[in-house]
């Protein structure tokens, strides 16, 4: 009962339909955006929402998604970061259906030169204090 009060929290949270998502970077196969006004300092740590809305169809096992909503923490002091949690959306922006629900991982560095840089960048600079 509680995962899937969490599991439905997380899918209102994370739905385009109540987020106001702010373009940070493109690739050539995605755009990512983050929930500016969710960013939320917790101790040393932040925590925020970002968004990849991909110009195809992923998959991942034997589902396929076109949106990403991710859940992170962020440690600025060490640049490291983990995923708290994710929803797969098979439409863009967050549209759709939700697909796939993960769960959190281990703190990983944040590798030089990525999307993931951009976000930390971004969110270290206006929280740092």
């Amino acid at each position: 009962m509680k995962n899937t009060l969490f599991a439905a929290l997380l899918l209102l949270l994370a739905s385009d339909a109540f987020a106001k998502w702010e373009h940070l970077t493109s690739t050539d196969i995605l755009d990512a955006y983050l929930e500016s006004a969710k960013i939320r300092k917790e101790g040393s740590f932040i925590k925020y929402w970002a968004l990849y809305s991909y110009n195809e169809v992923q998959v991942i096992g034997t589902h396929k998604y076109r949106s990403r909503a991710i859940l992170r923490q962020l440690d600025c002091s060490s640049d490291k970061s983990r995923v708290l949690s994710s929803v797969f959306y098979s439409g863009v922006m967050g549209g759709g259906e939700s697909v796939q629900i993960t769960t959190p991982d281990d703190w990983a560095d944040i590798v030089p030169g990525t999307i993931g840089e951009n976000f930390s960048n971004k969110i270290c600079s206006k929280n740092s204090n």
